[in-house]
């Protein structure tokens, strides 16, 4: 494949789906340029400006998903200090088979970047299916 063909592919992508870019993965970024670069005819190389534009979208590529992870990171820690803010009040909220639960939260606990909390029944509510919260019962009343 030569170097022309690669920049009318892309071409053609770029006029045909101008979000093919925000798309792409940084991986398939970087391949297409690598690609872009070793077939290019070495006597007549392509524009720099060109080349450094497409270094600084994949600097920006790489930038916006270092962000997101970030973020999703930050959105977990948050859900999990709330969560265990939850420790020893009673929640009600739907389980992971949509039946609604009530129970005293006593812990919680991550998988596949989902919190849940823990109930004393044994079950298991995710933190964004919770529909109630109420403080602890205090046992008796009255002495």
């Amino acid at each position: 494949m030569s170097a022309g063909s690669i920049g009318s592919a892309t071409t053609a992508t770029s006029s045909s789906n101008t979000d093919a870019f925000a798309n792409m993965s940084s991986s398939q970024f970087i391949q297409i340029i690598t690609a872009e670069l070793s077939n290019q005819d070495p006597f007549q190389p392509q524009d720099s400006s060109t080349l450094l534009n497409s270094v600084s979208d994949l600097r920006n590529i790489e930038s916006q998903s270092e962000m997101q992870t970030s973020m999703s990171n930050l959105v977990l820690q948050d859900q999990i200090a709330s969560g265990g803010n939850l420790i020893g009040k009673t929640v009600s909220g739907l389980n992971s088979n949509n039946t609604t639960v009530q129970g005293v939260v006593t812990g919680v606990s991550v998988a596949n970047s989902a919190v849940s909390l823990q109930l004393a029944s044994g079950d298991t509510v995710p933190i964004a299916n919770v529909t109630a919260i109420s403080a602890p019962s205090t046992g008796t009343t009255g002495n």
